[in-house]
């Protein structure tokens, strides 16, 4: 391929990149106005791994409880033996603890806090419970918000971080910012940078 393609190239995609960019902090800039937004309690966390942007590697206490009830539900290899006894309650755990896809049950507090009541195959119509759905491999949880990206250099500002503001589209989480113990924003000086920028600039130190 001559040096010239190769330049149209990078250019197309720096433009596709700043376009689809463009759209996801449009997208994520929406959720922020939705009103059925709650928090997520956070658990100790990966501090950081920096590359061009940072992000810290997030856990949440609806997650801990999510994997404790998979490991102590899946069954093992060493276990077969076990399972040819095993009870219709152990029965239908075991396969909810080894589904790829389910939904974490939780039900919000005076203060919007997300606690965690039970794993569910399907939703069910209790109408105090809201359902996060997410993916398993039978280790790892996750939930669409499993991480957070912000501005090189600033991840001493969120060492004091205790909830997630998140919300529900389509059963999914959206995760829209960071908050410390009395629920107020983390966030940094700077209002032009957005954290999916991170993606372009990451991009870019590859050319």
């Amino acid at each position: 391929m001559s040096n010239k393609m190769k330049k149209i190239l990078i250019v197309v995609n720096i433009v596709l990149l700043f376009v689809i960019t463009g759209f996801s902090a449009q997208k994520e800039e929406s959720y922020k106005k939705l009103d059925s937004y709650f928090y997520l309690e956070l658990r100790p966390v990966d501090p950081r791994s920096l590359l061009q942007g940072d992000y810290m590697t997030l856990n949440y206490d609806i997650l801990d409880q999510t994997t404790e009830f998979i490991y102590q539900n899946k069954s093992y290899d060493y276990y077969e033996e076990e399972r040819k006894e095993e009870t219709k309650e152990q029965k239908e755990k075991r396969e909810l603890a080894e589904a790829k896809k389910a939904y974490i049950a939780i039900r919000l507090d005076g203060n919007k806090v997300a606690k965690f009541v039970k794993i569910t195959k399907e939703k069910t119509d209790e109408k105090d419970l809201l359902f996060v759905a997410y993916k398993s491999d039978g280790y790892n949880v996750d939930i669409n918000a499993n991480s957070y990206l912000f501005q090189e250099g600033t991840g001493d500002k969120y060492e004091n971080a205790r909830y997630a503001k998140v919300v529900l589209v389509d059963n999914k989480l959206r995760l829209i910012d960071l908050r410390d113990k009395d629920f107020k924003e983390i966030n940094w000086t700077s209002h032009d940078w957005h954290p999916t920028s991170a993606r372009v600039v990451r991009f870019l130190s590859t050319i």
